[in-house]
């Protein structure tokens, strides 16, 4: 019987071992400016550092701009707005 296994992403070293083990649905590569990545796990959007530790502590609806100058765009609970680095929201975007 065929079997198709749940992929999951993460992130690897230079020399090919785990920096970050793929625990992820979805991955994205860390921004030039913020060394910050968005993931996906399950149906909620995350932000993650180098280490793999979450930057906030909200799972967003969905991420449209990685942070840049200290800013990101989200959706949480239906709303759009702006994160800080912090993990400030702001419903800034009707």
């Amino acid at each position: 019987m065929q079997v198709k296994a749940k992929i999951l992403y993460g992130y690897a070293n230079e020399d090919g071992t785990w920096a970050i083990e793929p625990i992820f649905d979805e991955a994205y590569n860390f921004s030039r400016e913020n060394p910050i990545a968005i993931v996906r796990v399950g149906d909620k959007w995350r932000f993650i550092d180098k280490k793999g530790n979450f930057v906030t502590t909200y799972l967003y609806d969905e991420i449209a701009v990685n942070f840049y100058n200290g800013i990101a765009v989200v959706k949480l609970d239906g709303k759009w707005g702006e994160v800080n680095e912090q993990g400030e929201f702001s419903e800034t975007i009707k």
